[in-house]
């Protein structure tokens, strides 16, 4: 009931639930799990893998880190949230470029090899599960509403690619028609859970666009790169898991996650104020010289 009594979401497909708790492989009888944990969403739990991936990948080589990251990895995968794979690629790439390391570029390759075959073969391994009569009316009416959309999760035309694709598509033009922005509560879902038109949804960049106009989407995009170049010199874990997260806000609202709301932009304002910090402190004093030393 946390969507329908607490968030005011009214979810349809999965008896109160959003629509991507499940891999819909176009088989009424063979509905795939995804790893949800207990943030009650396979997206916010991808993303929390994510960034902890690139933790322990930036720290030095010992076996319980090796044991701990194909662990988080392990769990990434069953989410089966493609962007985050993506995503964790970018960070490693970053984080290797930032620590002058092969390794973690070298697993973010890996990674995606992994991934690929992983996806491709989640329909016959990852865990089944059912839909309920009334879940399945709704499948269909919406089935017919969306037709000819392909179940290849490598293919431009996959329902949840396309549906991706679009809504980013959608909330560009609508910035582009009203570059004032239309008002706060206009995008997202905010706008989806007070009843509001939703004039764009996913990307973090056209909802803020929406919201706030293209000067404030401007200002968020300008003050996320300064923030980053901020991090190179001071922690370098921390920019790359801020450059994996504007790299998810390009198809996810990111913000709206309030774990990576509050962690990973608490944990950007530590490692910068406390730089900045022993920046500002005077020297040590040097220690008096000793009786008949020469200063």
């Amino acid at each position: 009931s946390w969507y329908g009594e607490q968030l005011g979401l009214d979810y349809r497909g999965l008896s109160g639930l959003p629509e991507n708790w499940v891999y819909n492989t176009g088989d009424e009888e063979n509905p795939i799990r995804r790893l949800v944990s207990t943030f009650l969403s396979p997206l916010a739990s991808a993303y929390a893998f994510v960034v902890a991936l690139v933790y322990v990948v930036s720290r030095p080589l010992r076996w319980w880190w090796a044991l701990v990251a194909a662990l988080l990895y392990v769990a990434l995968l069953y989410t089966h949230t493609r962007a985050a794979l993506v995503a964790l690629a970018v960070g490693l790439v970053v984080l290797s470029v930032v620590q002058r390391r092969l390794a973690p570029a070298a697993l973010g390759v890996a990674s995606v090899l992994v991934s690929a075959g992983f996806v491709a073969a989640y329909a016959s391994i990852g865990p089944s599960t059912s839909y309920t009569p009334e879940e399945l009316e709704y499948l269909r009416e919406n089935a017919e509403r969306e037709p000819g959309e392909s179940a290849d999760p490598f293919s431009p035309g996959e329902s949840s690619v396309s549906s991706h694709w679009r809504n980013l598509r959608d909330g560009v033009d609508a910035v582009l028609e009203h570059p004032e922005g239309y008002g706060l509560g206009n995008a997202g879902v905010v706008a989806k859970r007070t009843g509001v038109e939703i004039r764009a949804g996913e990307s973090t960049y056209t909802e803020l666009g929406v919201d706030t106009g293209i000067v404030g989407m401007t200002a968020f995009a300008l003050w996320s790169l300064a923030l980053f170049l901020a991090l190179l010199r001071r922690e370098a874990w921390v920019a790359a898991a801020v450059a994996t997260v504007l790299a998810l806000g390009l198809q996810t609202d990111v913000i709206g996650i309030h774990w990576l709301a509050a962690t990973v932009w608490g944990a950007a304002g530590i490692a910068v104020s406390r730089a900045r910090r022993l920046e500002d402190e005077p020297p040590p004093l040097a220690a008096a010289p000793a009786a008949g030393e020469r200063p």
